[in-house]
């Protein structure tokens, strides 16, 4: 398929489906299908992300509908309609912004996301949104900072210190004028820095996370080592957990084969981002629901992880928290940096 053809099969979602959610007052495209041509091959392992806005509040992340939907990976999250009444407080959110600066409006009955898209439109590259939306990164990731100073397993640590990852790297696409990502954020980190010649934040970004070290080789052996766990959790797995809906087996090609595209691009360090998270929430599963005998091998593959990030004891956690400290204080100067220069932005 073309993502002229996936955005014909998730608005037909919507009509279908998404107008029988209750409260249902509009949807829209969101993530990296919004910023590809019609007639650009869709890889069936990306997922396809979509908002239904509610006339009455959102719902958590963790109320998400993960779906597969003739062959697409589709997850649907769910906002109110209260977060769009001020383009302001759009055009300030790095999450929200991009997808509405862009036309990825697939039903809007009360007109109100055609109205907000026009106007962030004409606001999205003025330097005072572009300034305020850096700063939410920042401020997200101090916050993940702040958590993981009170972390007591090693499973919270690995929290805390990919979401650090993520809105760090968020802050630098951002300030880019890009769309910030997820699997391909390191990445898309890695092109930008590269870009502005400072490489070394990338370098010390892979290695804050334990993976600037890793061969191939190993990386390849966690992607199916994760391949595997992935499937067992996805079989046992009753007891909820944050971020668990993500382990349905419709997205096991976003999970496995979307690593493999990074590893065979000569990214296999960065695609240990995505690796790790599918690998953590799926250990996690396995340890809640799995009968017992079923355990230890993964037990040993988590114990053997943690060894090669280097996160084996609360000391390290510290050690590696104080890095990840410093990282972000040079990461927000970079930052900044490429605001100050960067003439896509207008005054």
């Amino acid at each position: 398929m073309n993502v002229r053809q996936v955005v014909q099969l998730a608005n037909e979602w919507v009509e279908l489906y998404g107008k029988q959610i209750q409260g249902f007052c509009g949807a829209y495209l969101t993530g990296g299908i919004n910023f590809l041509p019609p007639h650009t091959p869709f890889p069936p392992y990306c997922d396809v992300d979509l908002i239904v806005v509610l006339q009455q509040g959102g719902k958590s992340s963790q109320e998400n509908l993960e779906l597969a939907y003739k062959g697409l990976i589709l997850e649907c999250g769910f906002k109110g309609l209260a977060e769009y009444d001020s383009p302001a407080s759009v055009l300030a959110n790095p999450h929200l912004a991009p997808n509405l600066a862009v036309n990825s409006v697939l039903s809007d009955p009360t007109g109100l996301l055609t109205r907000t898209h026009q106007a962030v439109a004409q606001e999205y590259t003025r330097r005072q949104w572009v300034v305020a939306r850096c700063n939410y990164e920042k401020k997200r990731a101090l916050g993940h900072l702040a958590q993981w100073s009170k972390a007591d397993s090693p499973f919270e640590v690995l929290t805390q210190l990919w979401w650090v990852a993520n809105f760090l790297a968020g802050a630098i696409a951002v300030a880019s004028i890009k769309p910030p990502t997820h699997r391909r954020a390191l990445v898309l980190m890695q092109e930008l820095l590269q870009a502005r010649g400072r490489l070394d934040q990338h370098e010390e970004m892979l290695s804050v996370l334990g993976f600037g070290h890793m061969s191939l080789e190993t990386v390849e052996f966690y992607m199916q080592e994760c391949a595997v766990a992935f499937d067992r959790a996805v079989a046992v797995k009753r007891t909820p957990f944050p971020w668990d809906v993500k382990l349905h087996a419709h997205i096991r090609p976003y999970a496995i084969e979307g690593s493999r595209e990074m590893i065979d691009a000569g990214y296999h360090r960065e695609a240990m981002f995505a690796i790790e998270l599918f690998l953590v929430l799926s250990i996690i599963a396995i340890q809640n629901d799995a009968p017992e005998e079923d355990k230890p091998p993964f037990q040993a593959l988590f114990g053997r992880f943690l060894g090669d990030v280097g996160l084996t004891t609360p000391a390290d956690w510290r050690s590696r928290l104080e890095r990840a400290k410093k990282l972000a204080e040079e990461i927000f100067r970079v930052t900044d940096e490429i605001v100050e220069s960067n003439t896509e932005i207008a005054d």
